[in-house]
């Protein structure tokens, strides 16, 4: 059964109304981690509820999206380390043909760039880094690469190769939020 619709405004002179589980957390953020007039929620649904979901939907649509190109280029390759970068090098250009992407209402691919056998994602958040938690951030945004990334193909044998993922949030200013690696030893962690 879908979830109720949600009305609930931001401010006096905006009302949204939507399904998603994700507008009041974007909302939230967007707003500066406060809202202005009351909020109308299920009683189901908490903020712990939707920030777990944006993060989720964040990796889960980030890695299929980038992860069908890298593993079409990365598995045509013989795993060497030149083959490799080269690989990782196509994957890279042809991700960079359709950016910047929005990933989500807060969240948009900017970037895509390779340092030899390191394929370089650079994201922007809609939110001000002075107004983030940014332990919370990282660990959240760790805990779902991780979950996503690790010991599933074409990863593992990237990893395996010596292939390994950095991912750089900015905040909206260009401040760097965090920055997170993905490699063979992470994910043995």
């Amino acid at each position: 059964m879908a979830p109720p619709l949600i009305d609930f405004i931001i401010r006096p002179e905006i009302t949204l109304v939507t399904t998603s589980l994700l507008a009041p957390f974007a909302a939230y953020l967007k707003y500066q981690r406060r809202f202005i007039a009351p909020v109308v929620l299920p009683s189901w649904l908490s903020l712990k509820m939707i920030k777990e979901n944006v993060m989720k939907k964040l990796m889960i649509f980030a890695v299929l999206c980038v992860g069908g190109v890298i593993g079409y280029f990365a598995m045509n390759a013989m795993f060497s380390s030149g083959k490799i970068e080269k690989a990782l090098q196509e994957a890279a250009a042809q991700l960079n043909k359709n950016l910047p992407m929005q990933v989500d209402e807060l969240t948009t691919l900017e970037a895509v760039s390779t340092e030899g056998s390191v394929l370089v994602y650079n994201y922007k958040v809609d939110v001000k880094k002075d107004e983030t938690d940014l332990d919370v951030f990282t660990a959240e945004v760790k805990k779902n690469l991780m979950a996503t990334m690790c010991g599933k193909e074409p990863f593992s044998k990237l990893y395996s190769a010596g292939a390994s993922y950095v991912y750089n949030y900015t905040d909206t200013a260009g401040a760097a939020l965090t920055e997170i690696t993905i490699d063979a030893d992470t994910c043995k962690s």
